[in-house]
């Protein structure tokens, strides 16, 4: 076969349908932590407003996959000092079949944010555990169902959770989906000067090409990870 005809054929593919990523840009992440800070306080919420905001926060400052979300789990939960860890040993898009210490995700961490209570992911963590508690009915992912009956959310369910928090904050929902958060954490990590070895260990990749190609994008709008994300709002 001709070596330089299979090139030229490659090239066209590429050319009519270039592997590019989804956006040349992302959202401003402030306008949903904005809206987040207008729930009430947390003892007034209701179950369905308690697991958003928990959600939406956890998706920020952790920078993780929907599927990651839905793994937490409260067997694998450890609790100290204005921290809770989560250990993830189920097997995720990004896990290596490789060993060493890259094989699983490194251990989730949600840190206390004192700079602003209404966006500290440690403070709602703590309130969703209490609540939950009777409703679980033995179901150790972290994540329920806020309706009856309450067992654990899906993936699908999780995703459309944090797609109508978006919508409702004013993101258009039409471009932006919610596996956006990833690439929207990130790039504000990296605007507030976050090292890139800390981004990727937080998101969990391997390659800072990964990050490069897919998810660093300016954000639309004229340390550690999770302050990086949140600081800004405490100013509006």
């Amino acid at each position: 076969m001709d070596i330089l005809l299979v090139s030229r054929f490659t090239s066209g593919l590429f050319n009519q349908k270039p592997g590019l990523p989804r956006f040349t840009e992302t959202w401003d992440s402030q306008i949903v932590l904005n809206y987040l800070k207008t729930f009430p306080a947390v003892e007034s919420m209701s179950l369905k407003q308690l697991t958003l905001k928990l959600l939406m926060l956890m998706a920020f400052v952790s920078a993780q996959r929907t599927q990651t979300l839905q793994t937490l789990s409260l067997e694998e939960m450890r609790i100290s000092a204005g921290k809770y860890t989560f250990y993830i040993s189920a097997l995720l898009k990004q896990t290596s079949a490789n060993g060493g210490q890259k094989r699983h995700l490194f251990p989730v961490q949600f840190r206390s944010f004192d700079l602003d209570k209404r966006l500290c992911v440690v403070e709602f963590s703590e309130a969703y555990i209490k609540r939950t508690a009777p409703l679980r009915k033995g179901t150790k992912q972290l994540l329920i169902c806020y309706k009856a009956p309450q067992g654990p959310a899906s993936k699908n369910t999780i995703s459309r959770w944090i797609k109508q928090t978006m919508k409702a904050a004013g993101i258009d929902t039409t471009v932006f989906k919610p596996h956006s958060t990833r690439g929207e954490a990130t790039s504000a990590a990296k605007a507030a000067n976050v090292p890139l070895q800390e981004i990727m260990n937080t998101a969990g990749w391997h390659s800072n090409s990964t990050f490069a190609k897919f998810y660093d994008r300016p954000i639309r709008s004229d340390n550690n990870f999770a302050e990086a994300v949140l600081s800004n709002s405490t100013l509006k």
